[in-house]
């Protein structure tokens, strides 16, 4: 299969998730695939609490994205 570019994504398209889910915390190093589709690009998201987290150009997907999965946070 050929990647696409984030940059061309459009609202919409499905997108797919791809990895191994918390890691060998589930107890097994078995890999993971959810799909999901596009439903927003260029989202910002900055913190109104304490701390500088600021994270731009964020893309929204309802694909199940954990740590270990394609760019989820630990």
């Amino acid at each position: 299969m050929k990647l696409g570019n984030s940059a061309d994504l459009v609202v919409g398209e499905w997108s797919i998730a791809i990895g191994n889910p918390y890691g060998f915390v589930l107890g097994n190093s078995e890999p993971s695939v959810t799909a999901g589709v596009i439903s927003g690009v260029g989202r910002n998201l900055v913190d109104r609490g304490d701390g500088p987290a600021q994270y731009f150009d964020m893309i929204q997907t309802d694909a199940s994205i954990n740590p270990g999965n394609s760019g989820g946070r630990s």
